[in-house]
Order: structure tokens, then C-alpha cells, then sequence
């Protein structure tokens, strides 16, 4: 019997759920015939945790949102703004004024309709940690912040409690998206942001960084930044566009599917 002719023998209401089972099949059929139906549906059983949902993060969702993973945790306060728009993927009209929180929502599950979306309208702090690191069980977090002490204390976190992780780096004021790589957070290399947090966290925590049982992932860039652009709005004081640094969506994206690509690999890694 052929597929038409099951839907055409069936009720209305079998045939609708026929229908809604292929449609499930069909959305995510290439990540099957890449990786396998046993490991589509490990995706589709993980939770993966993204906090920082701007220029790197908002475009890691993207991508994990289009490769199955079943449930998503987004951590942002920020709503969105017209200067987002050189670099993010929600930043664009009807979405101006939004909290990012809320439009990646939508846009996810606008791409899949079964997928959970947790959402915490907050910034990442100390004060917070516990609560957002320790109220469920994730199979992995990316860390798109661009503070230095939030950085920190979420790597910090992360290690204590075993929680595998990949942070990363600036992508302002670069524009080569050849020269992004991915190495551990010891061996980075000009990346002011990242050079910061090895400093804070071997001054301040006292993490051994470098370690067998310490390594932490990074993407960064081995370009040097261009200091000689400046995001300014007529409309607004708020400089929202990496401080005094230009950005660009090939970089900016670069660095987020490359997270949701170490994301997905390190799941994947575990699957037997």
C-alpha cells in the first residue's frame, strides 16, 4: 500500500496524525541521515543551556533549534535593539524592543513546534548561579557573555559541578572568519576578552587552567581586532555594539554555530 492510499484509507483524525508523524520525520530528516536516527533522538532528549543571547549566542540557537535538541534554556535580560541588527539573528522589524528571550522563543518554535523552550529573563550573575546551573540537568552549556566576572563565574561554576562547557571569546572588530578557532582557553591568543578571564580566573579563583581535569573550550580569533569603528545611534545614547568595536554577522554567526557545533558533538560523544 502506498503512502497516499493510507491516508486515503484512514479517518480524518488518523489521517491527521499520519500526517503530523511524517512531518516530524521529514523536518529533521538530514540530521538523521548525518548522523543516524539513534543519535537524532539523543538530540532530541538533550537540554542544552545558552546563556547570552546577542550577537554569538542568539545565532547558536539558531542552529541548535534547526538540529533537533529537544529542549533549550535561554538566559537574557536585554530586549532588542535597532543596533543589534548588523549581527543578530532576532534583530529585525516587528522585533525592535522585544526581550530576546521572548522572540527566540517564537522563531523556535515557529522551526519546531515540539521543542521546550525555558526562559529566564535575567542577566547571569553570582547571585543567580545556583539557581539557573542547579535547577535542572543539562548535557551542555555555551557561554556567550561578553562580561569578564560573569565569564568567570559561570567557567568557575560549570567545573565545580562537572557541567561540560564551551565559552566564547570577541568577535568584535574582526572580520576574517578563517582565523576562528577552537582550542582550550589556555592556549587563546588575541582575544582581549578571554585574556582577561585567564587573568581573573587564576588570580581570583585560583583555577587551574591548562589541566588535564581543567581543559575548557574556547572559540575565539587569532585576527586582531580593528579598533576604528564606533556604533552610534541618533536615537540612542546606549552604545550597544561591543563598546567602541564593529562587528559583523559572518563573525558573529561564525562563533555561534561553532558552539553549537562543539555542543553537539560533545553529545553526541556520549551516545552508545
Amino acid at each position: 500500500m502506498t503512502t497516499d492510499q493510507k491516508a486515503e484509507g484512514s479517518n480524518p483524525s488518523e489521517c491527521a496524525i499520519f500526517w503530523f508523524i511524517m512531518l516530524d520525520q521529514a523536518r529533521f530528516n538530514g540530521i538523521s541521515s548525518l548522523y543516524s536516527p539513534h543519535r537524532l533522538n539523543a538530540l532530541k532528549n538533550s537540554h542544552v543551556l545558552i546563556i547570552g543571547l546577542g550577537g554569538v549566542g542568539s545565532w547558536a540557537v539558531e542552529a541548535l533549534g534547526r538540529s533537533g535538541v529537544g529542549e533549550l534554556t535561554l538566559v537574557d535580560l536585554d530586549d532588542i535593539c535597532v543596533t543589534n541588527t548588523n549581527r543578530q539573528i532576532h534583530a529585525h522589524e516587528g522585533n525592535y524592543g522585544r526581550l530576546k528571550v521572548d522572540a527566540l522563543t517564537n522563531r523556535l518554535k515557529s522551526i519546531n513546534p515540539d521543542i521546550k523552550v525555558n526562559s529566564i529573563q535575567s542577566y547571569y550573575s553570582k547571585k543567580n548561579s545556583s539557581e539557573i546551573l542547579e535547577a535542572v540537568k543539562y548535557d551542555f552549556v555555551i557561554d556567550a557573555i561578553d562580561s569578564v566576572n560573569e565569564k568567570c563565574e559561570l567557567i568557575n561554576a560549570c567545573y565545580k559541578l562537572k557541567l561540560p562547557l564551551v565559552i566564547c571569546g570577541g568577535a568584535g572588530g574582526k572580520s576574517d572568519p578563517t582565523k576562528i578557532k577552537i582550542a582550550d582557553l589556555s592556549k587563546t591568543k588575541n582575544d582581549l576578552l578571554l585574556r582577561h578571564v585567564r587573568k581573573k580566573l587564576k588570580r581570583e579563583y585560583k583555577f587551574p587552567l591548562g589541566w588535564t581535569r581543567a581543559k575548557v573550550k574556547a572559540i575565539y580569533s587569532e585576527e586582531l581586532a580593528i579598533a576604528n569603528t564606533v556604533c552610534s545611534t541618533e536615537t540612542s545614547v546606549k552604545l550597544d555594539c561591543e563598546g567602541s568595536l564593529g562587528s559583523i554577522t559572518h563573525m558573529t554567526g561564525t562563533y555561534g554555530f561553532y558552539a553549537a557545533y562543539v555542543a553537539i558533538t560533545d553529545i553526541l560523544a556520549r551516545v552508545k
